[in-house]
C-alpha cells in the first residue's frame, strides 16, 4: 500500500470478494505498540485497522441496500481533465429517503459511496449476478439549487471506480443506490499521511499547532 494513495482509490481497488472478505486486513491489522520509532510509523500503526474498519461499514451497507436511498440517472457528463473519471450526473429524484427515523431524511454530501449499475441492486447476490457492469460513484461535490435543498439536490459532481459511456441524456434505465458516507475516513486518512503530529492535531482535534 502506497502512503500518497487516496482512500477512495484503495476503496476502488476492492473487488466484491475483497469487500466480503472479512480476512482481507489479517495478517496486516496488528497490534498496536505503546511506543514508536518516529511520527509516521505512529500514524502509520492505524492505516490497516481504518481500512479494515471502512471495509466492514462498506459491507454492512450493502446488506441492506433495498432500504437504501436511490436515483435514477437521466444524465452523465464527462468532466475535464478527461480520463480522470471524473463526472457530472444528474438524477430525476430521490426515492426511499426516510429509511431510518433515527437519522431523519437522507441528505446528499460529498463523501458519499454509490453503486452504479443498469438495474437496481437490492442485495450483493444482485451485484455478484451483474459481475463487472456495475461501479462504484463518490460524490465530490454538490450542485445547489436555490429551489432545492441539500437533501433532495439531484445534480452533483462524482468520482468513478471505472470509466462508463457518457450520454448527456440517458435513454436506458441506470441507477445510484446510497451505500454510506466515507467523508470521516477520507479526513482522517489524509491526516494520518500528513507529516509532523501538529498537522494531524489541527486536521483531527481542529487545535492551534
Amino acid at each position: 500500500m502506497e502512503g500518497s494513495e487516496s482512500l477512495t482509490d484503495i476503496l476502488f481497488s476492492w473487488s466484491l470478494q475483497d469487500i466480503l472478505n472479512e480476512n482481507l486486513y489479517q495478517h496486516k491489522v496488528e497490534k498496536i505498540p505503546e511506543s514508536f520509532q518516529s511520527v509516521q510509523d505512529h500514524f502509520g500503526s492505524y492505516s490497516y485497522p481504518l481500512l479494515d474498519d471502512t471495509r466492514t461499514q462498506l459491507r454492512s451497507s450493502m446488506e441492506i441496500m433495498d432500504r437504501a436511498p436511490y436515483s435514477k440517472v437521466i444524465s452523465v457528463e464527462e468532466l475535464n481533465p478527461y480520463g480522470t473519471k471524473l463526472y457530472d450526473i444528474k438524477v430525476d429524484c430521490w426515492r426511499n429517503l426516510s429509511t431510518d427515523g433515527s437519522k431523519g431524511p437522507y441528505k446528499i454530501l460529498p463523501g458519499d459511496v454509490f453503486v452504479l449499475a443498469d438495474t437496481r441492486p437490492e442485495t450483493v447476490s444482485d451485484l455478484q449476478k451483474l459481475g463487472s457492469s456495475w461501479a462504484f460513484l463518490v460524490v465530490t461535490e454538490v450542485s445547489k439549487n436555490k429551489n432545492e435543498d441539500d437533501r433532495t439536490a439531484l445534480h452533483f459532481k462524482v468520482k468513478a471506480s471505472k470509466e462508463f459511456e457518457v450520454n448527456h441524456s440517458i435513454h436506458k434505465s441506470i441507477f445510484m443506490v446510497f451505500l454510506l458516507n466515507i467523508a470521516p475516513y477520507i479526513r482522517i486518512w489524509k491526516a494520518m499521511h500528513m507529516s509532523g503530529s501538529a498537522t494531524w492535531k489541527v486536521q483531527i482535534f481542529g487545535l492551534s499547532a
